[in-house]
């Protein structure tokens, strides 16, 4: 779906944000992904006079980007998508 607009301006964020996302999920965690294994969104609305909008927040668990040793890395097991669950706030250090 190329030509969808929603999916464009989710990628346009990717594009103009991801690098800062990114430096403060290393800032944060350290050297890592964020992995979309255990990836929850949560989608609201948010109301505005001039026009409703929405906020999204997304959480995912953050895993190294290399294991330490040779062997499995244990980042979860499979794919969760809860959209009405409260994103994951706990900090990992």
């Amino acid at each position: 779906m190329a030509g969808d607009p929603v999916i464009h301006r989710l990628r346009e964020i990717v594009a103009v944000h991801g690098s800062a996302i990114k430096e403060l999920i290393h800032e944060e965690f350290g050297d890592g992904i964020m992995s979309a294994i255990d990836f929850r969104l949560r989608l609201d609305r948010r109301a505005d006079p001039k026009g409703d909008g929405s906020n999204s927040s997304s959480a995912g668990r953050t895993c190294p980007a290399r294991p330490p040793e040779p062997g499995p890395v244990e980042c979860g097991v499979r794919g969760v998508f809860t959209p009405h669950s409260p994103p994951h706030t706990e900090s990992r250090k």
